[in-house]
This record gives C-alpha cells, structure tokens and sequence, in this order.
C-alpha cells in the first residue's frame, strides 16, 4: 500500500466502533440532573476522540472526561472539572476535598462529606447546582461502568 493509498476500512467491533455502542447508551437522570453519554474531541486540536459526559442540571450543561468523573467517584481524583470546550464551566466535590476556606467549602458548607457536588462559578465564589448522595454516586458509578473503551 502506497502512501496516497486508500485505508482499508476498520473491522466490525474495533475502530469507532465504541462510538456508536457509546452514543446509544440510555441517559441517566438522577434526581434533578441528567446524564448523557457523548464522545467529544480533546486534545490540543480536539481531534482526539473520547467518552465523557453531559451533565445538565437546570438549564446548565457541562462535559466531563468519563475517565475522570468515575477516578472522582472511585475516591482517586479530588475535584474533576469540565473539558476546554464545553457550553459551562463546572466542577464536582464532596466536602471531604473541599478546604473549610475555599470557595468550594463555602459552597459545600451545608452538605455532608460524602455528598458529591457540582459547583458553578458564580459573581462570588461557587454556587452549587446539585447534591449527590453516595447512593446517588453508585448509580452514576455503574452507569459509567457501561461505557465502551476506545
């Protein structure tokens, strides 16, 4: 094959064969938050493609890595926030990484440790869209455990 050759097209079940298992994932909707799956481009150009999430809550969306958000809800990534390019900027916490004088704790000061937040900036500080509890946490964590890997 020369190099101005035409690639051979990729086998069934590899390639971007994820993406399409990904898209037609079904939503999740806990409590007032909706969940999509999405592939989004990252990267310097965006032209690596990659599971991540939509996340809506009252009429704000974010895009969060899916790799992130499950090391988030796993324990090994204190607080993940939303891709470059996404419509909002947001972030999630529990009270356990947030610092008692940080904006985050400001926003999480009436939550419990283990309550997972997403936090919005605000004109001051953070504001907090949503709560999370660890029971919500499971279900967003095996709903994650169904996304493909590229």
């Amino acid at each position: 094959m020369g190099l101005f050759a035409r690639k051979q097209s990729t086998a069934p079940g590899t390639g971007d064969d994820w993406e399409r298992r990904l898209e037609a994932l079904e939503p999740l909707r806990v409590g007032k938050a909706d969940f999509r799956a999405r592939v989004l481009g990252a990267g310097r150009r965006g032209t690596q493609r990659i599971p991540a999430v939509e996340l809506a809550v009252s009429g704000t969306a974010g895009h969060f890595r899916a790799d992130e958000l499950e090391s988030f809800l796993g324990g090994r990534l204190g607080i993940p926030e939303t891709l470059h390019n996404s419509p909002s900027p947001l972030f999630m916490a529990t009270g356990a990484h947030a610092g008692a004088d940080s904006p985050a704790g400001d926003a999480l000061a009436h939550a419990a440790r283990d309550e997972a937040a997403v936090l919005q900036p605000a004109t001051e500080g953070l504001r907090c869209l949503v709560l999370f509890s660890p029971a919500d946490q499971q279900r967003i964590t095996r709903w994650l455990a169904l996304f493909p890997r590229p």
